[in-house]
């Protein structure tokens, strides 16, 4: 039941499940992806309306619409809009009975499986031959201003009668250019407008008007009847143009969508590295006057997005449980761990209400207090202190080589190799609290050079092993990862596939640079 449930939602558009959403009362402050909406309306039980006549007009063909205005006596000649005539069938007074007549058909093809995209025809085989051939025509227009210079120079030499011959061959030649010359601009203008009608057809607007009107500028360029209807061509190049002009405005309001929802996985602390990258080809998309493909980037985008940001709040919900280890370890060591208990239940209330960047802030806080507290019994919990020590070197010389990559790679790495200094420095000083956190950091901020390393390697030639045998137990099945580490899954051991370059390997490449 709960999957046919959800099935129906995801049918729905974002602005619909809000409406839906609103509608019954369900909270949902926080949410942002169309998911999360569905999730907490399936959770709540919450089912979709029926659809409204406005909705199942929507998805119909304009051709469609005429004939079902026509069917129920709905004068819809003068109205030349989808949008227009959907509103005059809506308020129109036989609306409930193409209400009834409509309904059960759409909601069928809304269950099944969306079909394969087919554009209308737009071929015309005899047509494209002359189309090309005109478009890839040379004109010799230096043969024309040769005749008219020897027309000139036998006048000047009163040699009247070979400059008449040379003048009136200049003038044939000058009118077979023009024709060649008009044929050709007739060709780039139709071509374009069929390859804007196309990438628009394919990026699912209806176009089937666009088509026939192409087709029947092509059957007059094909008759020669195209110089006695100029109006045609007119009016294929306005409806070419409104249809990319729509599409642009659609994928610009699509990025800037997306944007926002990037910011936000942002604010909450996610690593949105790859979705950024992919929102930036998006745009060079637009840029390069590509709107069917700075769609399918911005939908990539988002997708990489919801992906990062599921993964940084599962990242905050396991935190909470690891967080309340650490505290009942201060616990049972005699630290008061009050505060950090307090934090820690704001941190569990917070992810229940789906607050994640609060959540989030709260388990770090509870963390801080936890070790604080733990800081304050040093002397009776050493053998703990030791472990934290461990700990945050082994965060520190797991990133370090990272990082040196990095550098090595000539990538900003001021502020990683600022952070693992000081995590050193106060590891030093005996402050295992701070000095965690300064490592954390420190590998939050190598875990976003990560990307650019695997880059870097890949255009140098590094490539990741596929295949090695443990120095432990001599097992071969290893599982190697992009940070430089790899991990025995027979024995557990751990090592490094990407070792830290030598003096002799850094001599080496800066000559090669």
């Amino acid at each position: 039941m709960a999957s046919d449930l959800r099935d129906q939602l995801t049918t729905l558009s974002l602005d619909e499940l809000k409406e839906l959403a609103d509608s019954t009362k369900v909270d949902t402050s926080g949410l942002q992806s169309k998911e999360d909406f569905v999730e907490v309306l399936v959770k709540n039980g919450v089912a979709p309306k029926p659809p409204s006549l406005e909705r199942l007009l929507s998805v119909m063909k304009l051709k469609d619409l005429r004939d079902l205005a026509a069917r129920h006596g709905v004068d819809v000649s003068k109205l030349r809009k989808k949008k227009e005539i959907a509103e005059a069938l809506v308020t129109s007074p036989r609306a409930q009975s193409i209400y009834d007549e409509v309904r059960p058909q759409l909601e069928a093809v809304a269950v099944a499986p969306p079909p394969k995209l087919t554009l209308p025809p737009m071929d015309d085989a005899d047509a494209d031959i002359l189309l090309y051939a005109s478009k890839n025509a040379e004109v010799d227009l230096g043969r024309s201003e040769d005749l008219l210079d020897q027309a000139r120079m036998r006048f000047e030499e009163r040699n009247f009668e070979r400059s008449i011959g040379a003048a009136d061959e200049a003038a044939n030649l000058i009118r077979a250019n023009a024709e060649a010359l008009q044929r050709s601009a007739w060709a780039y203008a139709i071509l374009s407008c069929q390859r804007l009608i196309e990438d628009c057809g394919k990026a699912g607007r209806e176009v089937d008007d666009a088509a026939a009107l192409l087709l029947e500028v092509k059957k007059a360029f094909r008759t020669n009847a195209l110089i006695a209807q100029p109006d045609l061509l007119v009016r294929l190049q306005e409806v070419s143009r409104n249809l990319y002009s729509q599409e642009i405005q659609r994928s610009r309001a699509e990025i800037y969508r997306v944007q926002e929802i990037i910011g936000n996985a942002a604010n909450m602390g996610a690593n949105v590295v790859l979705p950024d990258e992919a929102l930036n080809r998006a745009r060079d998309g637009l840029r390069r006057n590509d709107p069917l493909l700075a769609l399918q980037l911005a939908g990539e985008a988002e997708r990489l997005t919801n992906e990062t940001r599921k993964a940084r709040i599962k990242e905050i919900e396991d935190a909470i449980p690891l967080t309340a280890s650490i505290i009942t370890e201060a616990r049972n060591v005699g630290a008061d761990v009050g505060e950090a208990d307090r934090w820690l239940e704001k941190a569990r209330v917070a992810a229940a209400g789906r607050e994640h960047v609060l959540a989030g802030e709260l388990v770090k806080r509870a963390e801080r207090a936890a070790m604080q507290s733990q800081h304050h019994q040093i002397e009776k919990a050493m053998e703990l202190r030791r472990r934290q020590v461990e700990k945050a070197q082994a965060v520190i010389e797991a990133v370090e080589p990272l990082i040196d990559e990095a550098d090595r790679f000539d990538i900003d790495v001021m502020e990683a190799q600022t952070l693992l200094r000081q995590a050193r420095d106060v590891l030093a000083k005996g402050d295992y609290v701070n000095g965690t956190v300064y490592a954390k950091n420190a590998a939050e901020v190598a875990r976003r050079l990560e990307p650019k390393v695997v880059e870097e390697r890949a255009k140098r030639g590094i490539l990741k092993p596929e295949k090695g045998v443990c120095g432990n137990c001599g097992s071969t099945r290893l599982s190697f990862a992009d940070d430089g580490t790899g991990k025995c899954i027979d024995c557990g051991h751990m090592f490094r596939w990407r070792v830290p370059a030598g003096r002799w390997e850094r001599f080496v490449s800066a000559l090669r640079d």
